[in-house]
């Protein structure tokens, strides 16, 4: 670690960027570090694109274009995609971080899978502890998960209160842009709420509102939530990496039964928690994330399901035909809106959305 970074390092947190929601942030959390998550620039991606293909991810694309601008000392990326792996490549190659880690993420979550995760974050922080010249204790982790649980519980009372799908959007990226800080916290506990009694009267056709569960794995943008809303669609989900997928540790976690864990424990529920929240389609098994839009449309009455991967994303798009076998039968239609991570082209996403909109 060079003189600058020992000289910063435990006191106002060296920046850590991470990209993949199996990112276990506790950790780099534990380590003083501020872990935040890159969403990547907007455009254009001239620098990135004469690196990378520009069939590739537009997400990685545009992170790596963001790297180019202005790169944290340290950055963690995870084997969830080979999109992800050759970003990784191109930002060492290119950008040259100070501290750059791939963590190798399992497909599964039985008991196997769990431990050989468990012995991906060891590695996680071996080069973490050799880089920093810190030790990871369970005392610091168990702090850092305690900080978790907060942000995520807090995440969720602003979400039930939230006025628009927009504005959840928002707040989820807040939480991953400043994981654990006391300031979201506080900002989201003051902040003005609204309850579903306002939206009733906000709307004298609450019940007749024509609920969608927006699904996918990233929107950069609010171009999209705020087109459907716009059509008529009132938005009840937000089956997202970037927003619901994100939140991690339950309301009902017994912090006084983590108190007592020892290190080698709390990495093994860390591991354990991580695999067995709702999976994307790259997981093995990414038909619980099925079930689980079935039951939310169910739970909140919804009449359709608008999914916007990607382009080039092949977990995804290999993900749509197991996704209409589950909601076909139950007569709930699917709109796939491929992004290309900008979604300047309002005016078609627009059509689209009015067409699937109306017929809801």
């Amino acid at each position: 670690m060079n003189s600058g970074l020992k000289e910063n390092f435990g006191q106002s947190g060296i920046r850590a960027g991470w990209f993949c929601a199996y990112t276990p942030v506790e950790i780099v959390e534990a380590f003083g570090l501020k872990p935040e998550r890159i969403f990547g620039s907007p455009g254009p991606w001239e620098k990135a694109d004469g690196i990378l293909y520009t069939n590739l991810c537009p997400y990685v694309r545009s992170c790596l274009e963001e790297g180019l601008a202005d790169s944290p000392p340290f950055v963690i990326f995870t084997t969830c995609c080979d999109h992800l792996r050759r970003l990784r490549d191109a930002w060492d190659y290119y950008i040259k971080p100070e501290f750059s880690y791939i963590l190798d993420l399992p497909r599964g979550k039985d008991e196997s899978s769990i431990q050989y995760f468990a012995n991906s974050i060891k590695g996680l922080i071996s080069s973490l502890e050799e880089k920093t010249g810190c030790e990871l204790s369970a005392e610091k982790l168990r702090t850092a998960i305690v900080k978790r649980l907060e942000v995520d519980m807090a995440l969720e009372k602003a979400c039930k209160t939230a006025s628009s799908a927009q504005e959840i959007l928002r707040l989820y990226q807040l939480a991953q842009k400043s994981f654990a800080a006391s300031e979201l916290c506080q900002l989201l506990e003051n902040r003005e709420t609204y309850t579903e009694e306002d939206k009733r009267d906000a709307s004298d056709s609450f019940a007749h509102e024509k609920k969608v569960i927006v699904s996918g794995n990233l929107l950069r943008s609010e171009v999209i939530p705020s087109l459907i809303e716009e059509c008529g669609g009132t938005i009840v989900h937000l089956d997202l990496c970037s927003a619901s997928r994100f939140s991690l540790w339950r309301s009902d976690t017994n912090s006084r039964e983590i108190d007592s864990l020892g290190l080698e424990s709390l990495l093994h529920l860390i591991a354990r928690t991580y695999l067995s929240k709702t999976p994307c389609p790259r997981m093995s098994n990414r038909s619980e994330r099925h079930e689980l839009i079935v039951d939310l449309a169910r739970t909140h009455n919804a009449s359709g399901v608008i999914l916007s991967p990607l382009m080039f994303c092949d977990s995804f798009l290999y993900d749509i035909p197991l996704l209409l076998k589950k909601l076909e039968p139950l007569g709930i239609p699917l709109l796939v809106l491929e992004s290309d991570y900008r979604d300047e082209n309002v005016g078609g996403i627009r059509t689209r959305v009015e067409a699937f909109v109306e017929m809801l």
